[in-house]
């Protein structure tokens, strides 16, 4: 392998690693992050590693201040709920999609995750079902059939769940939370490709409309759309 071949190696690996960092909230907002202290973690030199940092500056997941250096980005209620304006848009046209190249396979999948999903409720575990909720949203998206549209979205998502709010806390909340989900499920399965659009941006609006209620809420806590 050449010298260019392994630091290309060495900053997707570096890469990969903090990115994941961030979305578990190992390195939490505002966490700076030190060229030569990762470079030793990862056993590798710092270029791989100001590589990488440089990477994840321009997806917007770390910014580099004056004095300070590389911190993972912290992100206002303001800026999430921008972000879930671009989510609205972009699901709500995933759902229209995902109705029209939605195989059998696909279908019985969604099925099989709004069961768990309301085990999770039954059983109280907010955990389970923000994952669950998640992989729903993910699941949709791969059946649109549309590689851009995919790529934007998620590059989306994934700045919005690394600021996870408690709005699946809010009591009741979690009950509303799978009637949503399973109304979009049930207009994606019975063909209504404008009404999947409609539900599923109905459903984005409104964690839209509880983070406008509630702007002094933490960024830093759980948050499930």
């Amino acid at each position: 392998m050449s010298d260019r071949e392994q630091l290309h190696k060495d900053e997707t690996r570096i890469y990969i690693a903090i990115k994941e960092a961030i979305q578990n909230g190992a390195f939490p907002p505002g966490y700076r992050l030190v060229e030569r202290e990762v470079a030793k973690q990862f056993g590798t030199s710092r270029t791989p590693v100001r590589s990488a940092i440089n990477r994840l500056a321009t997806e917007g997941y770390i910014e580099q201040l004056p004095h300070r250096g590389a911190i993972v980005k912290k992100l206002s209620v303001e800026d999430i709920i921008k972000l879930l304006e671009v989510r609205e848009a972009l699901e709500g046209a995933a759902c229209r999609l995902a109705v029209k190249y939605i195989t059998q396979e696909d279908k019985d999948k969604l099925q099989e995750i709004i069961k768990e999903m309301e085990e999770a409720v039954n059983q109280n575990d907010f955990l389970r079902y923000y994952g669950l909720s998640g992989e729903l949203h993910k699941k949709i998206l791969g059946c649109c059939n549309n590689q851009y549209l995919y790529d934007m979205a998620e590059r989306v998502n994934l700045q919005t769940t690394r600021f996870q709010f408690r709005n699946i806390l809010v009591p009741g909340r979690i009950k509303k939370s799978i009637e949503e989900h399973k109304e979009i499920v049930e207009k994606v399965l019975c063909g209504d490709e404008l009404g999947a659009e409609e539900s599923m941006k109905k459903h984005i609006r409104i964690v839209k409309e509880m983070l406008l209620n509630n702007k002094n809420m933490n960024c830093d806590s759980y948050f499930t759309i």
